[in-house]
């Protein structure tokens, strides 16, 4: 008996073998999607996708800034405080 009897055993990949690889492109691995700004990027999927519930990727990253309004209303600023921090150079 050798040291690998009975090990799982693959090959060790590089990104660009990964994105290749059928069985990784099979499975859905990565998804190219949309980019304000690149016009569209490669990006890793969800990795657990169950058949009820398989989550998706929305976006690759939001743009600087769109969504502050959001996080700085949670943090109880209002409209005229985010101008204010606008104005100010601060956000």
């Amino acid at each position: 008996m050798g040291p690998a009897d009975g090990a799982a055993l693959a090959p060790i990949y590089d990104i660009s073998q990964i994105v290749t690889d059928p069985q990784f492109r099979a499975l859905g691995t990565f998804l190219r999607l949309p980019d304000h700004e690149l016009g569209s990027v490669v990006v890793q999927n969800v990795i657990a996708r169950l058949s009820q519930t398989p989550g998706h990727v929305r976006w690759p990253g939001r743009r600087v800034g769109e969504d502050n309004e959001l996080v700085f209303g949670e943090l109880g600023h209002g409209p005229a405080e985010l101008e204010r921090l606008r104005a100010d150079g601060v956000i």
